[in-house]
Parts: structure tokens; sequence; C-alpha cells
């Protein structure tokens, strides 16, 4: 079940109540610091979100941004597969139907299966909280944070990672193959 930082605030820290005007806001109990609401609406705040940051150790944020590595980076390789089975089966509608749908290739139900199991993996067990000032950030301060490796950072060395394993894979595999044609050639 994924849930949205007002419905973690309200398991975690306090129980829900309905404003004024109909607004469902939930109390929260949290340590305090400069700028800490003491109410967190439905889209959730600033100072929760800090404070959800301020609670995780950069020894869980480097396991949480391996773990998104190797989350991207297998969910990547694995969609490989998808993307041939869906370019056979739109190769074949192709040939005997007269159609090409280059959206089905791209986005079958396995690649879409797959992409929703790394987003569970990632909110769910590798979910790195970022601090509330995060996006006000230059992109020079953004490179210095931690949170950005463990996140976005993460996810590209995995994509990267991704391409690089089958390319290794299929040079491993076909090594030795044109030394035994020079090898038969040369007998």
């Amino acid at each position: 079940m994924i849930l949205t930082p007002s419905q973690h605030a309200e398991k975690t820290y306090g129980f829900e109540q309905t404003g004024l005007a109909g607004e469902t806001h939930t109390t929260v109990d949290l340590e305090p610091f400069e700028g800490t609401p003491t109410i967190i609406d439905k889209y959730g705040t600033r100072g929760a979100m800090q404070n959800l940051h301020d609670r995780q150790g950069y020894g869980e944020m480097f396991l949480k941004g391996v773990g998104n590595i190797l989350n991207t980076a297998v969910g990547e390789a694995v969609k490989t597969l998808g993307y041939a089975g869906g370019a056979l089966w739109d190769l074949g509608d192709g040939v005997f139907e007269g159609k090409w749908d280059l959206d089905s290739t791209l986005n079958n139900e396995f690649n879409k299966n797959i992409s929703e199991m790394q987003d569970y993996v990632r909110e769910n067990w590798t979910a790195v909280h970022k601090p509330a000032d995060f996006q006000d950030k230059s992109l020079g301060q953004q490179l210095l944070d931690p949170t950005f490796w463990a996140t976005e950072g993460a996810d590209g060395v995995g994509f990267l990672l991704s391409m690089l394993a089958p390319g290794q894979a299929i040079k491993a595999a076909s090594w030795d193959r044109p030394l035994l044609l020079v090898r038969l050639v040369e007998h």
C-alpha cells in the first residue's frame, strides 16, 4: 500500500481530524525545530518532510541508495526482455495484420508491471526523505547533497549499469566465437 505524506504522518505520529472547511488534517507531534508546523495538510508540509529527513542517517541513506541502484539496474535490464517480446509481437501484427504499433512495443503489460514493481520498491523499501528545502537549492547544491545521490543519482547509475551489463554479457558470450572461426579457417 502506497501512503501519501499525510497518511504516513498520520500512521506514524498522530491522528486525523477534519477542519472547519471540511479539509482533512492530521495533528502531528513532531520533535520541535524552527518552522515545525503542528498540522500537516493533505499534501504534506515542509516541516514534516524535514523531520522525516532528519530522522534518517547517512548509513541508512547509503544503503537505500544502493538499493535504488540495484532496483533500477535489474528492473531496466529485465525490461529489455519486454521490449524484445513487444517488438516480436508487433512484427507479427505488422506482417499478418498490416499494422505496427510502437506503443505496444515499448509500453506493453510486461514492462508496465516491472515499472510498478520498481515504484513499489522505491516507495516502500528504499524511500529516501529529502530535506524540505531540497527543491529550492541550486543544481550545484543538490549535487553536493547526499540525498540527491541516494535518489536521482542512484537511478542514473542504475540505468547506466542496466545498459552496460547486457552489453558485457553479449561480449563475454561471443568472445571465443571469432577465435574459433579463425582457428577453423587456418586448419
